[in-house]
């Protein structure tokens, strides 16, 4: 299994990053996202458009070049002068860039127009200050009777990078489609967490996959890929998608995946009543489990696309049921 996120990072996002070093150290509003992102960055594979022979040694990125090789044994650092993948370039076949985090020069404009239309977080230096959510854990606990409700993801998707940078999503959740659900589970669950999550629409010929891993054969539940269809349609009519329900009795704990966040929710994806309150007390997880400091959030990550590889084998799913960026990603480290 894969254990670190590509990074595919232009010399020239190097160089501004550890050039401010000094200056963010000495700005206490600064310091606690340039600490988080270098960590970031020591624990990820990079792939950086210069040779070898072209570092610095006497700059503040030449520096840091090879402490990171020294860290991580080498293996951390790779060279790619000139041949970084362009993202404007990527096509539904790309399934590892798609998987991949991009670091650039560009401006802000133009690194969120890209990250909304492949579905991958883009970024240059100046957003390295303004993403303090990326850092940490943003869920946010339910009580019965008061809010918050879901409608908390809105902040989220709002902030740069958004948690609607994907391009593609796994929900796990056994009880989804139980009956008992019925009235509410879509109206006041799925479709606020779809309408903060999914992006718009994706450029070229990107579809957009949707994996849910749910009971469905069982006495009491039913397939509702109908209904999830529907929200999906009309809240992203501009959004090419396939969807795809696998059938498991066994997985009890309830969480949604993409390619760059994870939410996850102890009482399930059901816990908003009719009325847009929470009918039990719970607590929910929001993180970008690759930036995030704590280490159990991505191993967490990576245990889930691993149980949903592993519940699609049992299930001996075709290749046109499993086919999914994230998934696909993963099942070749396997």
């Amino acid at each position: 299994m894969r254990n670190r996120i590509n990074i595919y990072c232009e010399s020239a996002f190097w160089t501004d990053y550890f050039n401010d070093e000094q200056a963010a150290l000495q700005d206490r509003n600064k310091r606690p996202s340039w600490d988080h992102f270098y960590d970031f960055l020591c624990k990820n594979n990079i792939f950086i458009d210069m040779a070898k022979s072209d570092i610095e040694e006497d700059t503040c990125g030449g520096k840091a070049i090879f402490d990171i090789m020294h860290a991580t044994g080498g293996a951390g650092i790779h060279f790619m002068p000139g041949n970084l993948p362009i993202i404007e370039l990527l096509t539904n076949e790309n399934d590892d860039n798609l998987n991949s985090i991009f670091l650039t020069s560009k401006p802000n404009d133009e690194c969120e127009k890209l990250s909304k239309s492949f579905g991958v977080i883009v970024m240059n230096k100046d957003m390295v200050y303004s993403a303090s959510h990326l850092f940490k854990d943003c869920g946010q606990a339910f009580t019965p009777r008061s809010l918050p409700n879901w409608e908390y993801l809105n902040e989220y998707s709002r902030r740069i990078p958004s948690i609607n940078y994907c391009n593609s999503l796994i929900i796990v959740d056994r009880y989804l489609f139980s009956t008992h659900n019925y009235n509410n589970v879509f109206d006041k669950n799925i479709k606020p967490i779809f309408n903060a999550l999914l992006p718009e629409r994706l450029d070229g010929d990107i579809e957009f996959n949707i994996i849910i891993v749910s009971n469905i054969s069982d006495y009491g539940f039913y397939d509702g890929s109908d209904e999830i269809e529907q929200i999906i349609e009309e809240i992203r009519p501009n959004l090419r998608f396939s969807l795809n329900v696998i059938d498991t009795r066994k997985l009890h704990d309830r969480v949604i995946i993409t390619n760059n966040v994870m939410l996850s929710c102890g009482a399930g994806f059901d816990v908003i009543g009719n009325n847009g309150f929470p009918i039990r007390f719970t607590t929910t997880s929001l993180t970008f489990p690759f930036m995030i400091g704590q280490d159990n959030s991505q191993t967490t990550y990576l245990s889930w696309i691993h149980t949903v590889l592993k519940q699609c084998k049992q299930n001996s799913c075709t290749p046109a049921e499993t086919n999914h960026h994230l998934l696909n990603h993963y099942r070749k480290a396997l």
